[in-house]
């Protein structure tokens, strides 16, 4: 039988906006993925946030849906509930041009004088190929984008849960993961925390600062890296590792924490299966 098409292929539970923000002016293309039940349902639902969604965003939304299909019976016997999510990405249009803007978008300002000399002659390979090289410094404005701007957008136009939000961010993104958590952690409730690059030490003085301030970090956070990130210019295994042994020494009566090293996995391999597992960690700690 003969094969008719190509045509486009769409996704009737995808939605996409173009965003402009009014904190910088900058444009951003939103993607909003529903659960399957949402057209029949009135349930409101959490909101399960994924940067670099240009990348990460068919993954996110096509693991967020199996992992709470697999969690119902009889299917799910032996596994926690996992909750339907709404899946929205924040996607940068220009990374072709502008590969970059992401390591700006996510990052706060780093010291160049506190680089590890592997951060150096990574960042000079980085220029020497490409002519440029990375700015930071816009973690703080995305935080007022996504406070004043894009939360109020989704909550009028979707049945969005605003207690329950998950933020979910690898790389750079997982950069503004930690960063969001320790200067304000009360954007999200739930942390997929995956391979953040740490240039300087600016985030273990913010994690120490929330420390001398607060008597608690009231968050439910997944931490990973993989393993062969012990390998990593920017030593993404030993400092998330040593992010997680300061958090856990603190004994925080709100932080409930969960750290993971991904058996051989590489930069780019750690993603995937770490937001599958911290789904089933949310999802256990939900029983208790």
């Amino acid at each position: 039988m003969p094969a008719h098409g190509p045509r486009p292929l769409a996704d009737p539970l995808v939605e996409c906006y173009d965003f402009r923000a009014d904190a910088n002016g900058s444009d951003y293309e939103v993607r909003v993925g529903l659960p399957p039940s949402y057209h029949q349902s009135t349930a409101r639902y959490p909101i399960l946030l994924v940067l670099d969604a240009d990348l990460m965003f068919g993954t996110t939304h096509e693991t967020a849906t199996i992992e709470a299909l697999w969690a119902r019976l009889p299917l799910g016997y032996a596994t926690p509930r996992v909750a339907e999510v709404i899946v929205v990405g924040i996607a940068l249009p220009d990374r072709l041009t502008n590969p970059f803007r992401r390591n700006f978008e996510y990052m706060p300002e780093g010291n160049p004088a506190e680089y590890a000399p592997e951060t150096v002659a990574y960042l000079a390979r980085v220029k020497e190929v490409t002519g440029a090289e990375p700015r930071y410094g816009g973690a703080a404005t995305l935080q007022d984008i996504l406070a004043n701007e894009l939360f109020p957008f989704l909550e009028r136009t979707y049945r969005v849960d605003p207690a329950r939000r998950i933020l979910f961010g690898q790389s750079a993104g997982g950069t503004f993961g930690c960063y969001t958590l320790l200067t304000r952690p009360d954007l999200f409730a739930d942390y997929v925390i995956v391979s953040p690059g740490m240039t300087d030490q600016g985030l273990f003085r913010l994690e120490a600062a929330w420390a001398a301030r607060h008597a608690d970090l009231r968050a439910r956070v997944f931490l990973s890296a993989g393993e062969r990130e012990i390998l990593d210019p920017f030593g993404i295994a030993g400092n998330t590792v040593r992010l997680a042994e300061k958090l856990s020494a603190r004994r925080y009566p709100g932080l409930e924490l969960e750290t993971w090293i991904v058996p051989e996995a590489s930069h780019v391999q750690t993603g995937a299966p770490s937001l599958a597992r911290a789904l089933g960690f949310f999802a256990a700690a939900d029983r208790h």
